[in-house]
């Protein structure tokens, strides 16, 4: 999993939930305060990959292709979405330089 901004600002969370035969991608547009509730383990991957009203995409990179299939959807299929009450287990110490700076655009 890794965070990605895009040159308007816009923030994105893109989870990997498949990696054999094809690499499967959910990506969706999250806020400053998302990232942060998720590395500080205040809200699930599956809350904010199920939150309504974000704009969401599913992206499919199969393994002897040359390039990606993706597509916007208003919500992820339930069969790939994580358990609900899945947290990250980050070691927080090592993001305390990004949610400072991720605190800094707030």
């Amino acid at each position: 999993m890794f965070s990605l901004r895009d040159t308007m600002g816009n923030h994105y969370l893109c989870a990997c939930v498949s990696w054999h035969p094809d690499y499967e991608w959910l990506v969706v547009e999250a806020t400053t305060a998302d990232l942060i509730s998720l590395i500080n383990d205040s809200t699930t991957l599956s809350t904010l990959l199920t939150t309504k009203g974000t704009r969401k995409m599913y992206c499919k990179w199969p393994e002897q292709s040359d390039s990606s299939e993706f597509y916007e959807c208003e919500q992820f299929p339930i069969e790939i979405l994580p358990q609900k009450d899945v947290y990250l287990e980050l070691n927080q110490e090592d993001f305390k330089e990004y949610v400072l700076l991720l605190q800094q655009e707030s």
